[in-house]
């Protein structure tokens, strides 16, 4: 059996002030492809790219926002 390559997928910090943009800043990671660059959900339980067939490596806890500059995955 072949193994798959899998690859951690690409990350950003984004910041939120509410739809009316007067709420509580809420700082949050958003999550992309790292071979094409489409944006993924990890909480839709995608494993793979549809349109590149990317496999994911989403590791076995959650990132960590360490500074605004960067991610950490923990293990």
């Amino acid at each position: 059996m072949e193994k798959i390559t899998k690859f951690r997928p690409k990350a950003e910090i984004r910041e939120s002030y509410g739809e009316d943009g007067m709420g509580p800043r809420r700082t949050y990671i958003v999550y992309f492809c790292p071979c094409c660059g489409r944006r993924i959900s990890k909480y839709g339980g995608e494993t793979a790219c549809d349109m590149c067939g990317t496999f994911y490596d989403w590791g076995k806890s959650e990132p960590v926002i360490i500074q605004k500059e960067e991610i950490s995955w923990g293990d």
